[in-house]
């Protein structure tokens, strides 16, 4: 609902200045910067001042790429097709178990295991809210 695309470019990158882990999905960046290779969007998100970069490809490994270090890939969690049930909060559900490890002082591939882990066990469930007993531990 943004004003033009060059506004809302603008707006992005005042918010990443104020980001030290962006969670990204490679169609939004599509959507506001054109189709672009993922290591340029990477650089460009760096190069705002994020020092910590997560590219969440759904049911494929995410990349994350923290500043002056490799890019780690880290595959996603396989489930057969009739085990998903309901994607609604999957992105949401990643970047809380990804925060939860960071937070706790846990590496950036573990962060990202646990991301894949929490998506993976809501998308089997109807809904955002899962049962309590149903998280992983």
């Amino acid at each position: 609902l943004w004003a033009s695309r060059e506004e809302t470019q603008q707006v992005y990158q005042q918010i990443l200045q104020c980001t030290d882990i962006a969670f990204l999905t490679l169609d939004d960046e599509d959507a506001l910067w054109g189709e672009k290779p993922v290591d340029e969007v990477i650089a460009r998100t760096q190069a705002a001042g994020v020092s910590e970069v997560v590219i969440k490809r759904g049911a494929d490994s995410c990349l994350v790429a923290i500043a002056g270090e490799a890019v780690i890939d880290v595959p996603a969690v396989t489930l057969p097709k009739e085990k998903v049930i309901d994607t609604t909060a999957a992105g949401d559900s990643f970047s809380a178990g990804y925060l939860a490890v960071r937070l706790t002082g846990g590496t950036p591939e573990a962060a990202a295991q646990r991301g894949h882990l929490t998506a993976s066990t809501v998308i089997q469930y109807r809904g955002a809210i899962i049962p309590r007993e149903a998280m992983p531990q």
